[in-house]
């Protein structure tokens, strides 16, 4: 009985990782060192194309915090 359990909650783990965008958000924000943020790169989204980091010749610049 203790292994079903076992095999349950893993797969439970599993299945909340692979279909829920709300979970995985908050198990970052909950278990990724603060370090990383200085390191990761930044995406380059929507707000990049309406004026940050974009230049009059149409190449972007990446902008991280330091």
């Amino acid at each position: 009985m203790d292994v079903l359990a076992l095999v349950n909650s893993a797969i439970n783990f599993i299945l909340y990782c692979s279909m829920s965008r709300q979970f995985r958000s908050t198990f970052n924000d909950l278990f990724r060192p603060r370090i990383l943020d200085r390191w990761m790169a930044v995406p380059q989204g929507e707000d990049e194309r309406a004026g940050r980091g974009h230049h009059q010749d149409g190449a972007t610049t990446q902008i991280t915090q330091i």
